[in-house]
Order: C-alpha cells, then sequence, then structure tokens
C-alpha cells in the first residue's frame, strides 16, 4: 500500500450522533471517493436514512451542500477505535488517494467504500 503523502486528515463526530455516524474530517489535499475527488477542505460523512444503511453522503462542512452519495458495503473489526478513521487504498502515482474505509468510534463495524465501473 503507498503512503498518504499531502494530505493531513482531522477527524471529529458531531451532530445527530451514532445513528447517522456523522463525522467531519478535514483535508489537506484532495480524496477521491468514489464518483468524485473531494479537494481540500473539510466534509462530512453520514450514512443516509435507509432501510439497509448501506448509503454513504458526503456533505459541505455546513451540511447544507452534498457532494456525492454512494454504497458501501458493511465491513467488522475486531477491535473497538476511541476516534474515527479513515482507510485509504493504493493509487497511481499522480492520483489523488482513494478513501477504502471509514470507521466510526465506539463500534466494531464500518463501511467499505464500493468503486463500481471506475
Amino acid at each position: 500500500m503507498s503512503p498518504v503523502v499531502g494530505v493531513l486528515l482531522a477527524a471529529m463526530t458531531a451532530g445527530a450522533g451514532p445513528w447517522d455516524r456523522r463525522t467531519h474530517f478535514t483535508f489537506s489535499g484532495p480524496v477521491a471517493v468514489p464518483g468524485l475527488t473531494l479537494p481540500a477542505g473539510e466534509y462530512i460523512f453520514r450514512l443516509v436514512d435507509t432501510i439497509d444503511r448501506s448509503v454513504i453522503q458526503v456533505l459541505s462542512a455546513d451540511g447544507q451542500q452534498s457532494y456525492a452519495m454512494f454504497f458501501g458495503h458493511r465491513v467488522f473489526r475486531t477491535d473497538v477505535l476511541t476516534v474515527p478513521e479513515l482507510r485509504f487504498m493504493e493509487t497511481a502515482a499522480g492520483m489523488p488517494p482513494a478513501i477504502e474505509s471509514w470507521w466510526y468510534p465506539g463500534v466494531r463495524d464500518g463501511y467499505e467504500f464500493l468503486y463500481l465501473g471506475e
């Protein structure tokens, strides 16, 4: 896996709490999510209110603008985090780091992002 160079990540949880797993992330450089490259900045990641809870939405820092909605696959881990975590996948040279999975603190399940047809 290639190192993530030039992307500083800061995270905090706030807002609606564990049900939608609303999490604020700040990136110092561009990052890729399914279907979109987000420029440096602050974003909210949250689960959309669907029956199977498999849709992830990326919003502006104030929650007023939706940038992306895509499917995630539920994944599990043995440990429980105390802070939010994003894991990145390997990308080609010159491409922004792509987020592989998102983990909310206090729970054992997270969401692996599904990059369909890209």
